[in-house]
């Protein structure tokens, strides 16, 4: 199991931090790193925590005027099957992106929870991720929405991608 996370926040002096950090389930549990002092759920530069990818530095436009620094974008496309479904129907979101990305897949119902509907991995050689679920019972009705996440090493250092879509979570007989 791979664990991606993302990160975007502002550190000492103004500093925008944007980062990558990709971490097998194995190097975390054999991680004797301590965590760092930062309890903001933002992760530093000065950060101790293991991590696969460096972080990008996306500094302020400075002196000079010069643009900000961002991360390559990452294409990512998401679709998700069927577009409405039941309490304890399954579901699939079919990713698309690059080979190699690093994916995390979040289901957000009409309560924002997720009710445990979260996963991820690794894009295959053709760049497609599927990731399947079932719709809980406790989910409530209404438009649930799917947040992709992805991630990597590039050539030209850390790529990033997004998307987002969605499904409708029907009582019975609602789904036309």
């Amino acid at each position: 199991m791979v664990l991606l996370t993302l990160a975007l926040g502002a550190c000492e002096g103004g500093r925008w931090e944007v980062g990558v950090q990709a971490s097998s389930r194995a190097s975390m549990a054999s991680s004797t790193e301590p965590a760092p002092d930062d309890t903001s759920g933002v992760a530093h530069r000065e950060s101790r925590t293991p991590r696969a990818t460096p972080w990008v530095d996306a500094t302020p436009a400075g002196e000079k005027g010069e643009p900000p620094q961002h991360p390559p974008e990452l294409p990512i496309r998401l679709s998700v099957n069927p577009g409405c479904g039941f309490r304890g129907q399954s579901l699939q979101a079919v990713i698309r992106t690059e080979s190699d990305v690093f994916v995390s897949v979040t289901v957000y119902y009409s309560d924002y929870r997720m009710y445990g509907t979260h996963g991820g991995g690794v894009s295959s050689d053709e760049g497609r991720f599927v990731y399947n679920w079932r719709i809980p019972a406790s989910a409530p009705s209404g438009w649930a929405t799917v947040d992709v996440i992805g991630g990597r090493e590039g050539p030209q250092g850390t790529e990033v991608g997004r998307a987002d879509g969605g499904f409708v979570v029907a009582d019975v007989g609602g789904c036309a």
